[in-house]
């Protein structure tokens, strides 16, 4: 394939999935992902955060012990995989810190924060879900506020 039929595939690609949203969230991992995004929506009300045509959230079909969830993005789509020895260790605050932490790096492009305590600490101590919901809050109305700036 040559540069130029790469370049009208990808042109091509990326308008179909505009065209098509598609939208996939493992059923286990839903009750996180709504209470994360009901409160990042409670604090950008303008939706002004990463949110694009195509997203994948699932539990991770391979197992890897490099990682507990992850994050990819690219210009169209964004993909998170939990890692599913630590979905079936953990309760149900724990899957919320961790989706909280997942969707702050996919919607805010926010990086590792190394401090004790702080959600987006890659060490990823447990959290309440109360302290959860005060730096999810919190890094939402920051980034939120940059954005419409």
């Amino acid at each position: 394939m040559t540069f130029m039929q790469l370049g009208i595939f990808t042109t091509i690609f990326t308008f179909v999935l505009l065209l098509f949203p598609y939208r996939r969230i493992d059923k286990r991992l839903e009750p996180s992902v709504e209470w994360v995004m009901n409160i990042v929506n409670e604090e950008c009300p303008k939706k002004n955060y990463f949110w694009p045509p195509k997203i994948i959230i699932k539990i991770a079909e391979e197992p890897s012990y490099s990682y507990v969830g992850i994050c990819r993005t690219n210009p169209v789509m964004f993909v998170i995989e939990v890692q599913e020895y630590f979905y079936n260790l953990q309760n149900h605050e724990f899957m919320n810190q961790l989706l909280a932490h997942e969707l702050i790096h996919c919607l805010f492009m926010q990086g590792h924060i190394k401090q004790r305590g702080n959600l987006m600490n890659p060490e990823f101590q447990p959290l309440e879900d109360d302290y959860t919901e005060e730096q999810l809050r919190e890094f939402a109305k920051k980034s939120c506020q940059k954005k419409s700036e």
